[in-house]
């Protein structure tokens, strides 16, 4: 009987912990058609096949860092919270990364869409509005948060301040020769879904939920990089 119970309960925590299937319809959706886009536009001269490459890795390797941010952020808002300030950092982030990597190079002025970032994620961080952004706490680890150990919290509320000087040092100080266009795209993205708040639940499968994003995001990271 308890033998029952248990497999019983198992199967629900299951049910209850898989990915929304419209979330991974439209990410796998994302990623086939960014896939396509670089077998048949391998020589396009603005570098778009590319760009979905990246930007379909974005949404995959991203998921759980914006879910996390936004699962801690309290639904007030308050500014003293640290976590709304981190999740208005990760949302502003997000959207101008996604904005870069949708429009053509020549039409994105930094001076514009850099300023849009801020105000959107401070709006998204820090009012009500931005509490739509939640995800099923039934999906993460909420026992074990990164910020559970002096190092985890430094390296958490830290690492928005790591990613803004890379991001910003290769950006305002490139080589003689430059940069490769490329090169900064894939640190823009990679670094933004390396530190996560929460794990996947550990009474899961790893790659049921909390796995899968991520690999199939550093595929098309390195396909984006090794096809062009």
């Amino acid at each position: 009987m308890e033998q029952t119970e248990n497999t019983a309960s198992w199967n629900e925590r299951q049910r209850e912990a898989r990915p929304n299937a419209v979330t991974v319809g439209l990410a796998v959706a994302l990623a086939v058609c960014a896939a396509l886009l670089a077998l048949v536009g391998l020589t396009e001269p603005d570098g778009l096949a590319q760009r979905m490459l990246f930007l379909a890795a974005l949404v995959l390797t991203t998921g759980d860092v914006l879910d996390g941010a936004g699962l801690a952020r309290r639904d007030t808002a308050r500014i003293r919270d640290a976590h709304a300030w981190v999740f208005a950092f990760y949302m502003g982030s997000f959207w101008v990364v996604g904005v870069a990597l949708l429009m053509h190079p020549a039409a994105f002025v930094p001076a514009v869409w850099l300023p849009a970032a801020v105000v959107f994620g401070l709006i998204m961080g820090l009012t009500p509005l931005g509490g739509g952004r939640k995800a099923s706490s039934t999906r993460y680890d909420l026992e074990f948060p990164r910020t559970d150990t002096p190092g985890g919290r430094l390296m958490y509320f830290g690492w928005p301040f790591v990613y803004l000087a890379v991001v910003a040092g290769l950006w305002a100080f490139p080589p003689d020769d430059g940069w490769q266009p490329d090169y900064v795209m894939f640190q823009a993205v990679f670094l933004m879904g390396l530190v996560p708040l929460y794990g996947p639940r550990r009474d899961l499968p790893a790659l049921w939920f909390g796995g899968w994003p991520k690999i199939a995001g550093m595929g098309l990271l390195v396909l984006a990089l090794a096809a062009f």
